[in-house]
């Protein structure tokens, strides 16, 4: 999310935000205002609703992000004690989706870019 919304021209100062539901927020409202012209309906809908789906659980289970980036929280205590079985394959299947959508949006806008616009 944050390479759609800071690595582009005349980009906002990345803020160093890491509460997933906040950078969605700024990213989708890029999205949408960026692709609304170009794509309509359901070409643009149904990837923004998988990665709106798969962030949002995200946030659930790491709104600050920190728990899928560090092994303990800064007074040394571990994340995710109360799991003794975490199943990753379905989240790794899940963002490997997620992936494959922002790298298409990227690759768009990049492709875009290339025609004019210094607002991408």
């Amino acid at each position: 999310m944050k390479h759609f919304i800071f690595d582009k021209l005349n980009a906002p100062k990345n803020d160093r935000e890491h509460d997933l539901k906040k950078l969605w927020s700024r990213c989708k409202t890029e999205m949408e205002g960026f692709f609304g012209a170009v794509y309509r309906g359901k070409e643009l809908s149904e990837p923004i609703e998988k990665l709106e789906s798969f962030i949002l659980k995200m946030h659930e289970l790491d709104p600050r992000g920190e728990v899928t980036r560090f092994p303990e929280d800064p007074k040394g205590n571990l994340f995710l004690q109360e799991y003794s079985v975490i199943n990753v394959e379905p989240i790794y299947q899940a963002a490997n989706e997620v992936l494959q959508i922002f790298e298409s949006f990227l690759d768009a806008r990049n492709e875009m870019s290339e025609y004019g616009s210094d607002d991408l």
